[in-house]
Formats: C-alpha cells, sequence, structure tokens
C-alpha cells in the first residue's frame, strides 16, 4: 500500500488526490513492512514563497495573526520569530524525521519525471495540478526574493538545504 507522508506545499493536495488518501498533515502510524511510505519535497525559497501566497489567499485565519495588511513576501519572511507558532511551516526535514521510514523522495522541481516513474510501479493516473495560488504574480522564487529575505530563508531552513541538497545561497 502507498503511503504518502503530506508536507505543506510540495504539491501534497495534488497527490493525494491522485492516490485516492484523503488531504491532510498528519503523523504516520501503523506502517507496515510491506508499505511504500513517500513524500515529496521542494526548494526551500520556493516552497518560502509559495506559504506566504497559501496564507493570503487560502488562509484567513492565519493571515490575520501573522500577516500585516502592508506585508510583502520579503517582509513577512524578515518577520521569522512569529512564524515557530504556525505548525506547517516547520521545516520539511523535521517533517520527514517525524515518519517510520521513506523508501521515495520525490521532488518537486523534477515531479513530472519523479511522479511518472512512481504512477508507473504503482499503477496511478497522472497528476494534476491543483490548489494554486492566483496571488503568486510570477513562478519564480528569484524574481520576488530580496537578498535579505534569501538571508533569512536560509537561516529558517538550514536543515532543509543541509539534509535534503538544495542550494543555500549566501
Amino acid at each position: 500500500m502507498l503511503r504518502f507522508l503530506h508536507i505543506p506545499k510540495t504539491a501534497g493536495m495534488s497527490i493525494c488526490r491522485a492516490i485516492k488518501q484523503p488531504s491532510g498533515h498528519r503523523p504516520m502510524t501503523d506502517v507496515k513492512d510491506e508499505d511504500c511510505v513517500f513524500s515529496c519535497v521542494r526548494n526551500p525559497y520556493d516552497r518560502a514563497v509559495s506559504l506566504y501566497y497559501f496564507l493570503r489567499q487560502k488562509s484567513p485565519a492565519y493571515c490575520e495573526q501573522f500577516i500585516d495588511d502592508d506585508d510583502t513576501v520579503n517582509s513577512y519572511w524578515m518577520k521569522a520569530s512569529t512564524l515557530k507558532k504556525i505548525p506547517f511551516l516547520k521545516s520539511q526535514n523535521k517533517w520527514l524525521e517525524g515518519a517510520p521510514r521513506i523508501d521515495e523522495l520525490l521532488r518537486f522541481e523534477t515531479l513530472a519525471d519523479d511522479w511518472s516513474a512512481l504512477a508507473a510501479n504503482h499503477g496511478l493516473d497522472k497528476l494534476t495540478h491543483i490548489n494554486r495560488s492566483t496571488l503568486r504574480p510570477t513562478p519564480n522564487w528569484q524574481d520576488e526574493l530580496t537578498a535579505e529575505s534569501i538571508a533569512k530563508i536560509g537561516e529558517l531552513y538550514a536543515d532543509d538545504f543541509e539534509h535534503l541538497n538544495y542550494e543555500r545561497i549566501s
């Protein structure tokens, strides 16, 4: 049986729908030896930008608590001390550490190819993109983040850069 560890803002809603698993960010329990446990990770800079727009568009309760009306993606990430209060903003590596094991790790950046291989091995349908933000002005995080935000995100998600082999910009 396929078991998916859903890390926020890593194509999880699309993957959950494709494997017919309820969406949600929950710890994994009752994993059996024969289960195939997998997850998907994303470049921490890109994920940070996606998280900001998700909060702005789809999560008004969090938005009211943590985002000021005049905040931008950059000013939001500079307020690092408030982010610890939002559980789904924890590092991807922390999510993975909570799993009993990960048999396959997909990457958002190569998801089309990664998904094709997984789908072929497990008889899955094509992956369709759902939950896309309509607020995000560009798909390229490089077009939005300042050097200061890049440094702050690098600090906040240092373990993702180290353990998931993403390049950290200094």
